[in-house]
């Protein structure tokens, strides 16, 4: 294993190319920033983790340009019921009626793997945007006008790279938020009470 001894100088790095970190460099190279993103794995995942949206996002995505092409993978959300293990009524959700507040549906429902790509093709159109997959975050150090970044590369060299700012976009196993000691609630409903702090 190697580490380059001259790191690469980056406005952003973004870690993580979810959607949230495809939006993040997407609107950071519209603005002309140098984005580096990247993420460990080499690919879309092919699971619909994230499912729902609602009007605000949407229309971020109409702001951006995207609206025509992110609508065939997205469908309001309907009204719907939600039964206990005993099959009694717990809850009623339903839509709000039109004319809605800002223009689109309140609440949406998606498939992720589809919008994810669109994202990311709007993130590479920006020529200051660079993308490498299949890379992993081993370790972050604060200097005082800088952040340098240490990366292992899909053949297992190590190199260094130094930022500016750095966004945590790496979900729920964020190695940002565990090298930064950055705490989580964990609000899941199937744990009532439960949380963890990473670090």
């Amino acid at each position: 294993m190697t580490t380059s001894s001259a790191p690469m100088y980056y406005d952003v790095l973004v870690v993580g190319f979810g959607p949230t970190g495809a939006v993040a460099a997407g609107l950071l190279g519209r603005l002309g920033h140098r984005v580096l993103v990247v993420d460990r794995l080499t690919g879309i995942y092919d699971k619909p983790r994230a499912i729902a949206l609602d009007h605000e996002i949407f229309r971020h995505f109409d702001n951006m340009g995207l609206a025509e092409a992110i609508a065939p993978h997205v469908e309001p959300f309907t009204a719907s019921e939600h039964f206990g293990t005993d099959g009694q009524l717990i809850r009623r959700v339903h839509m709000v009626a039109e004319p809605y507040p800002l223009g689109y549906t309140p609440s949406m429902v998606f498939s992720q793997p589809p919008v994810e790509a669109e994202l990311r093709r709007h993130a590479l159109s920006f020529a200051s945007v660079c993308a490498e997959l299949g890379v992993e975050l081993l370790d972050l150090a604060q200097r005082s006008d800088r952040v340098e970044a240490t990366l292992r590369d899909a053949d297992g060299q190590s190199r260094k790279v130094t930022a500016r700012y750095v966004l945590g976009c790496d979900g729920a196993s964020s190695t940002v938020r565990q090298i930064g000691r950055i705490a989580l609630e964990d609000l899941s409903s199937m744990s009532p009470g439960s949380w963890s702090t990473c670090g």
